[in-house]
């Protein structure tokens, strides 16, 4: 881990190997490693590290996404065409790439009233399945024996396609993190609260929500919406029966007995109004509240509309929050600009409007996460083709980046240790960046190995100020290294 952190080139398990000196011993084991790699016992620690470090009282907060990682090989396991997610929107471009779904968890600073760190303890390889081949489809002319085994091939077909749908893996996932938490005794009894996006927000995964679990969602804007039932009277498909006449017994009469109601209760009242016209309602008040986002404190205009039911989520009742649009001026001459709006659907109708809001912006965090684990620490550039050794390969390295924030988060670093270049503005960082704790790595790894001392960097600058008579400082290099 300490090789893959401090890699210089491309991540591939040669580099990694070079990287701590090790290219002149034997690395077959380095090979076998990733064969027998158990994800699960990896991220223990890390999401043991992450509950321990939040407030007791405090809900475990988690983001689930999925990610795409570029490939090349033609042979490589999971490797299919999808969507690229940074083409532009007039045009779906197509990349040739695997797909992860990964778990992050959320590490505050100051519980609900500050900024977070995403911390993954989770991702699994979530493929397309393999269409089978077109001799499954035979003709007339084929056995029986070559039908039936042709019509097997693509049942099990059809059933891998429902298995691998991206939102039926994010329901696993969830589940699983869920009984994780309930078999630790530090997180036992605490609420899980995960914030998804667009993708997720659908019949499979809020029908599969295990307890003690909120899950927050982006609702589309034309969603159909509904009240809860005013009585729930039961019916029996288009006809209720008639009440039953007196019968005569003797001398007396017994009373007309009631119409018997048998069915199901009902679960969905009338129809709401979509949540873009709640939006454009003018009689629905907007409530202002603080939640911080992008390094400050905002002030957010919203609405909170509940109980209200989705057919989609079944006959629960849920927590309609309408985001304003928010204005923004890329420049100070530029015109004011604004944001889309956004729908957030809880599953909890009681949450506190400040702790939703809060949670779903912390969910920026996993996208973080995801533009990290791929261009600094080099998730995916291991040229392996097997499936073992592409989901144990990007389980390592997306492990190496989740420890290195949690050691970062138990030390409380703020800065990188290292004197900052000219360029930069004397002023304390919030948070350390995940390049200066590569850095930071880098120079407690090399800086007693190549003799550099720290306070040299800043002397030897303010002695040469010509570029074309300056030094070419090696430990510089190496520890100011980004790439």
């Amino acid at each position: 881990m300490f090789g893959s952190i401090a890699c210089l080139g491309r991540h591939t398990i040669t580099g990694i190997i070079c990287a701590q000196a090790g290219q002149y011993a034997d690395w077959s084991s380095v090979y076998r490693l990733f064969g027998r790699f158990d994800q699960e016992r990896i991220f223990a620690p890390v999401r043991e590290a992450v509950c321990r470090h939040m407030p007791a009282q405090m809900p475990v907060i988690a983001a689930l996404d999925d990610t795409v990682v570029p490939k090349r090989g033609k042979k490589v396991a999971g490797a299919s065409w999808r969507r690229d997610p940074t083409g532009p929107a007039f045009r779906p471009n197509f990349v040739w790439a695997q797909r992860f779904v990964q778990m992050s968890l959320v590490a505050p600073s100051r519980g609900f009233a500050g900024a977070a760190r995403g911390i993954p303890v989770d991702i699994v390889h979530a493929p397309t399945p393999q269409k089978p081949r077109k001799r499954a489809n035979l003709g007339e002319e084929a056995s029986q024996e070559d039908k039936e085994a042709a019509q097997k091939e693509w049942a099990k077909y059809r059933q891998d396609q429902r298995a691998m749908r991206v939102s039926k893996v994010g329901a696993e996932r969830i589940a699983h993190l869920r009984s994780q938490l309930n078999d630790d005794p530090i997180s036992q009894g605490r609420e899980l609260i995960v914030a998804v996006d667009g993708g997720y927000t659908n019949r499979t995964v809020f029908q599969e929500i295990p307890k003690a679990t909120t899950l927050i969602g982006r609702l589309r804007k034309d969603a159909r919406l509904f009240e809860r039932p005013a009585q729930p009277a039961k019916r029996t498909g288009l006809f209720e029966r008639p009440a039953q006449p007196a019968k005569r017994t003797g001398l007396f009469e017994r009373p007309a007995q009631p119409a018997k109601r048998t069915g199901r209760k009902r679960l969905y009242g009338d129809a709401l109004p979509t949540p873009e016209q709640f939006r454009q309602d003018e009689n629905i008040p907007w409530t202002q509240v603080k939640a911080h986002a992008a390094g400050k404190v905002w002030d957010f205009d919203v609405k909170v509309i509940h109980p209200v039911r989705w057919k989609a989520a079944g006959g629960r009742n849920l927590q309609l929050v309408i985001i304003a649009p928010i204005a923004y001026r890329p420049t100070k001459a530029s015109r004011m600009k604004y944001r889309d709006p956004a729908y957030l659907l809880c599953t909890d109708p009681d949450l506190p409007i400040e702790q939703l809001l809060q949670a779903y912006l912390w969910r920026w965090e996993i996208e973080v996460n995801f533009r990290e684990e791929k261009t600094i620490m080099g998730t995916g550039q291991a040229q392996v083709r097997t499936q073992t050794a592409v989901e144990t390969t990007t389980a390592f390295a997306v492990a190496s980046y989740a420890m290195l924030q949690v050691a970062a988060l138990q030390t409380g670093l703020r800065d990188s240790g290292l004197p900052p270049p000219k360029w930069r503005k004397k002023e304390t960082p919030r948070r350390p960046s995940t390049t200066q704790l590569v850095n930071r790595v880098r120079a407690e790894l090399w800086g007693n190995a190549l003799g550099v001392s720290f306070s040299d960097f800043d002397k030897s600058d303010d002695i040469q100020r010509s570029l074309q008579n300056q030094r070419c400082s090696l430990g510089s290099a190496v520890l100011y290294a980004t790439g």
